[in-house]
């Protein structure tokens, strides 16, 4: 069910970028604002959005037997993030875009463990593992643009982002707390589509960007909740407001 939500409301933010790409490109020709925009070769800006935490977990089924755990499954928690944009563009349809950008995530795990599997009337518990990060990312991409109608013009992006976590808990005790731990450092790539308007002053867009995570993200210590996931990489869905 949690998915099925998640998938309808990808849905829907598709549907309105869609409807504002009709509305933006069905208008008639009318006077251009900043009409000598795109004749500089490098912009700066800001942005600011919020982002949504969530994992693409390999299971080890054997510890899963062994644990008495139920299930596993990661929550999706909202957080925010701001950078500085910087846009170099080399052609007329393509940018190399560098931004900066300073994200606070917050990503949750729920464990169900079988307390007395072999009671007539068997009882779990649930157990939440949360760890928050306060990311540093370095995303480098290449984003290509549609030709301007009046105001408007689409864009989709693609490229790499590196990222290191200010707050990884890589080299905590975990005596105590046992918490899941996570490396300090990933690699991502990103694919993105957003839509560019031309006001008075500035050039404001609004953005969807997935990250998928190429590193197995988890430190390994040997406990009930770190010994059922064979690899945990990142997969975060960011909407981004940007101006320059």
């Amino acid at each position: 069910m949690k998915n099925l939500k998640v998938n309808i409301q990808s849905i829907q933010l598709i549907a309105a970028f869609c409807l504002m790409y009709s509305v933006a490109f069905s208008q008639k020709e009318k006077p251009k604002n900043l009409p000598n925009y795109d004749k500089k070769l490098l912009h700066f800006g800001f942005s600011l959005g919020i982002n949504s935490g969530n994992s693409i977990i390999k299971y080890n089924p054997d510890a899963m037997l062994k644990d008495s755990l139920l299930s596993l499954e990661p929550t999706r928690i909202p957080g925010f993030g701001l950078g500085i944009v910087t846009n170099f563009q080399f052609a007329d349809n393509f940018d190399l875009r560098f931004i900066p950008s300073l994200s606070f995530l917050t990503r949750q795990y729920d464990y169900r463990f079988c307390v007395k599997c072999k009671q007539t009337i068997p009882t779990d518990t649930l157990i939440t593992k949360t760890v928050e990060s306060t990311q540093l990312d370095f995303p480098l991409s290449i984003k290509f643009k549609s030709e301007r109608v009046n105001n408007y013009r689409w864009y989709m992006l693609a490229g790499m982002k590196y990222s290191m976590d200010l707050a990884s808990n890589k080299d905590v005790n975990t005596a105590a707390t046992f918490p899941l731990r996570f490396q300090k450092t990933d690699l991502a790539y990103e694919v993105g589509l957003g839509l560019d308007f031309y006001l008075n002053y500035f050039k404001f867009s609004p953005e969807l960007k997935l990250s998928m995570g190429t590193k197995n993200m988890l430190v390994k210590d040997n406990t009930a909740f770190s010994n059922p996931i064979q690899s945990l990489k990142t997969k975060t869905f960011y909407i981004s407001f940007l101006f320059e």
